[in-house]
């Protein structure tokens, strides 16, 4: 079994480590790191990538020392019965945040041009005219914030669009979620590396 992890932020309200591992075949043996129900999930995927996917996020999460297990609420949010975790996925890396006492939303994204194709899906007209679409990071930022709030604000019907607004980027970070007759701001910070980004948010709401 090969991955390496690497700590990315250790503070006393939020942790987050990294995954990297390379396409491989997981041995029957090495499935003994999951509980009975997640084994029984993951020979559910019939996808050997979705597989990896799932087993490596147990394996990172293990890293952090909880002992506790991942639950899901009926949209799909992982769930903890101690405090809140985020998880995001982006080709062979995964991110898993978790923070004691602030819902989480956390996002890892590669650097692609098929975020431009779709930038009037994700993003308000202000949005169009505020930033530079044209610079790579700038872009993959915008996409990579919005999933991450998304998965912070976890409630059905939650639109890219129409229901947030990256105000900042820069020195200071900060978004907008305007939802069910609520608007709140949250910070969020972001970490670039070579080949992908990584943006995250905790909030007390």
């Amino acid at each position: 079994m090969q991955f390496t992890i690497e700590d990315i932020l250790l503070t006393s309200e939020l942790e987050i480590k990294i995954l990297s591992y390379p396409a491989q075949e997981i041995l029957t043996k090495e499935l003994i790191a999951l509980n009975e129900v997640e084994r029984i999930k993951y020979d559910s995927f019939s996808s050997e990538k979705r597989k990896l996917e799932f087993f490596f996020t147990r394996i990172l999460w293990a890293k952090f020392g909880k002992n506790e297990f991942i639950t899901y609420n009926k949209l799909g949010k992982p769930c903890l019965t101690n405090g809140y975790i985020g998880i995001s996925h982006s080709k062979n890396k995964i991110a898993v945040g978790f923070s004691k006492h602030y819902p989480v939303g956390i996002d890892i994204e590669h650097y692609s041009p098929k975020i431009h194709r779709i930038k009037h899906k994700f993003l308000s007209d202000q949005e169009l005219i505020r930033y530079d679409l044209e610079d790579q990071n700038t872009i993959t930022t915008l996409w990579s914030i919005k999933e991450a709030l998304y998965k912070f604000r976890s409630e059905d019907g939650l639109s890219f669009r129409d229901d947030m607004d990256i105000i900042k980027i820069g020195d200071e970070n900060l978004a907008e979620l305007n939802f069910n007759n609520s608007k709140i701001q949250v910070p969020f910070h972001k970490q670039c590396f070579k080949n992908f980004i990584l943006t995250y948010c905790i909030k007390e709401i």
